[in-house]
């Protein structure tokens, strides 16, 4: 990949829009593409975080192993989005997730002193990411009261309201398989089959392998106790939670 097709990558990303051009092309020129398969891991939590991603193709899932041996996934990031450019700034940095392929997935990768470095030159960047990082906190918070003060039905409609503002259609995508979702959401595969067959017989969704419909949006929300989401308008960014945040890793 040439030096300008990958600072054109990093410049559509939320962290380097609007970065100068000599920036990008410094950053860009350091960059190196690494290619994963399925399911092979690209950091392991505790390792040294050397450097951040830009994932080109594909997705990631970052997660953290339970003590039983499970994956409890965290997030599911795909093509555009940024991958540990908060780790590199942590005293120690480690990373504080392991980041596995979910599919074939092309990334850049950046070393941590190329980006320290743009810190150093310009303040104006460096509060830009502080902003950055603090949005990301907030969205942690969400996710922590998602899991904590609801109920399993609450966590998954407020699951498939985010997928809807993401994708910005009622024709959802899912990012993930039945079983990856389930650990997401803190609940067992089989509460989880349970949860969606309810929400079909009740006419809210349907759904077909891993497309999902929201038939009756407002209805849904009523249905689990929750607010209707109204109309996300347009360029609108998520408030964050289940699906987009804690990509501190």
């Amino acid at each position: 990949m040439n030096g300008d097709l990958a600072a054109r990558l990093l410049g559509r990303t939320d962290l380097f829009r609007g970065v100068p051009a000599a920036d990008l092309a410094r950053l860009a020129a350091a960059a190196a593409p690494r290619a994963y398969a399925a399911g092979q891991t690209l950091f392991e939590e505790g390792a040294p975080a050397a450097a951040f991603h830009c994932i080109v193709a594909g997705q990631v899932r970052l997660f953290r192993w339970t003590p039983d041996g499970d994956e409890k996934i965290y997030q599911v990031l795909g093509a555009g989005k940024l991958l540990a450019e908060s780790a590199v700034f942590a005293d120690p940095a480690v990373y504080p997730m392991t980041a596995a392929a979910c599919a074939a997935t092309e990334t850049l990768r950046l070393e941590r002193t190329g980006l320290t470095a743009l810190c150093r030159r310009s303040p104006d960047f460096a509060l830009h990411l502080l902003a950055s990082m603090s949005n990301r906190i907030v969205s942690a918070m969400n996710r922590i009261d998602q899991l904590t003060l609801s109920n399993a039905l609450q966590r998954l409609v407020a699951y498939l309201v985010e997928l809807h503002r993401h994708q910005r259609s009622l024709w959802l995508e899912l990012p993930l398989g039945h079983g990856d979702i389930a650990k997401q959401l803190a609940v067992t595969p089989e509460t989880l089959s349970r949860l969606l067959a309810r929400l079909r017989k009740a006419g809210l969704v349907s759904t077909r392998r891993r497309t999902l419909v929201l038939l009756d949006l407002d209805g849904l929300c009523h249905y689990a106790g929750l607010p209707s989401p109204g109309a996300a308008p347009s360029g609108a960014r998520p408030d964050g939670g289940m699906v987009g945040c804690c990509s501190l890793a």
